[in-house]
């Protein structure tokens, strides 16, 4: 008879253990139904289990919180967020700078995917800088850099964004001064 109950006790904790594809699932499912709030835990819980191996769908994974937090409004920890992007993306950026010698086609294929991709997280980066700028929310400059810091480093890897340039109100001087703000 105990033994039945352990079997029971093993067979409930199997049917309520989540993988990270249930979680990547459930952040999906409460995404679209604008449930941010769960989305970003789902996200998270994911990310907490997630093969690391696997970087290309971790770094989705945190892409995905972050563009959640985004949408919550939550410009102070899209900031925050922003760095386990980057860090992931340098990641893969290593992994694709192997290819290289192998398949050059791949290789440019890849990269440009990067270099796009990498672009639009300093947007959105410069975009919860404005933001945050309009709600008169401070934001240490030396971890984030400056607004146009990041705008301009989207526009170094995506030229189309160069004329961001001027809507964020970036000129020659923060040009000139690029990242001298955020590495002292």
């Amino acid at each position: 008879m105990k033994y039945l109950f352990f079997i029971g006790i093993f067979f409930v904790n199997l049917g309520f253990s989540q993988t990270w594809e249930d979680y990547v699932d459930n952040a999906v499912k409460a995404r679209d139904s604008k449930d941010l709030i769960g989305a970003h835990y789902y996200y998270t819980k994911a990310i907490e289990i997630s093969p690391t191996t696997e970087k290309s769908i971790t770094t989705n994974l945190y892409w995905e919180r972050m563009m959640v937090t985004f949408g919550k409004d939550d410009f102070t920890n899209v900031l925050k967020e922003s760095i386990d992007v980057v860090n992931v993306f340098m990641q893969i950026l290593e992994k694709i700078y192997q290819t290289k010698n192998n398949d050059i086609e791949k290789f440019n294929e890849l990269k440009k995917n990067w270099d796009e991709s990498m672009s639009l997280v300093y947007m959105i980066k410069a975009i919860a800088m404005e933001e945050m700028e309009k709600s008169k929310l401070k934001y240490d400059i030396r971890k984030y850099c400056t607004k146009c810091d990041n705008v301009i480093q989207a526009v170094y890897y995506n030229k189309g964004y160069s004329t961001s340039l001027s809507k964020f109100g970036c000129g020659r001087e923060e040009i000139d001064n690029w990242g001298k703000s955020c590495k002292s």
